[in-house]
């Protein structure tokens, strides 16, 4: 839930007025580790430059985990090598260790402010480092690969797969599985897209034929 607020105040949608979506950092990215204003950067580029393999930045990540290969069976393969191999958990604490000063410090120092205060290590690590570190990561690996891996990048409406089945709620928190939407007007609101779909398919033969659910 922590990274898609993240993803959200990247586009100034989690909060009415813009500026607190990052002058709040604090209670919603710091947990997981992310820096808003330096996720707002890539992931706008993510956005404007979709599925380029230079200029996307999750495409790059996606071709470092080497499941962009020509058969499904070898994407299949790669995508469960990464996971069983360590790869996705390595690189995803890298990313978050080492992404910016201003994060990691004010991270490592809360943590040593929650020892202070008696919080038992193993309560800590079981529930918070394991989640942060092994459970998170492999969730998001799994949502990013079904995102846009097999769509026609080339066209607009078809780009982007949205992912609505029954564990939504659970893998892709604020309504982040109306991902088709969210890619054509990134500026509606998350509490918005689920009534933005319905209107497409109900107004718009092209998004509804297009759609990848």
């Amino acid at each position: 839930g922590f990274d898609n607020m993240v993803h959200e105040a990247s586009h100034n949608n989690l909060f009415p007025t813009p500026r607190w979506n990052t002058a709040l950092w604090f209670f919603y990215a710091l947990p997981v580790l992310q820096d808003v204003s330096e996720y707002r950067n890539t992931h706008q580029m993510h956005h404007q430059h979709l599925g380029h393999p230079r200029n996307d930045p999750d495409m790059q990540q996606l071709a470092q985990y080497q499941i962009l290969g020509p058969t499904f069976q070898e994407r299949v393969l790669h995508f469960i090598c990464n996971l069983v191999s360590g790869k996705v958990f390595l690189w995803n604490a890298c990313s978050r260790l080492f992404s910016s000063i201003s994060t990691v410090l004010p991270w490592i120092s809360t943590l040593a402010a929650t020892l202070i205060l008696h919080v038992p290590l193993d309560h800590l690590c079981l529930l918070y480092i394991v989640p942060l570190f092994v459970v998170l990561p492999a969730m998001r690996y799994c949502c990013e690969c079904s995102e846009h891996l097999g769509c026609n990048l080339g066209e607009r409406m078809a780009s982007s797969r949205n992912n609505l089945g029954i564990l939504r709620t659970w893998w892709h928190p604020l309504n982040d599985g109306y991902h088709q939407v969210h890619h054509l007007f990134p500026r509606i609101p998350f509490y918005n897209l689920k009534k933005a779909h319905r209107l497409f398919i109900e107004n718009s033969e092209d998004f509804k034929f297009k759609s990848h659910v």
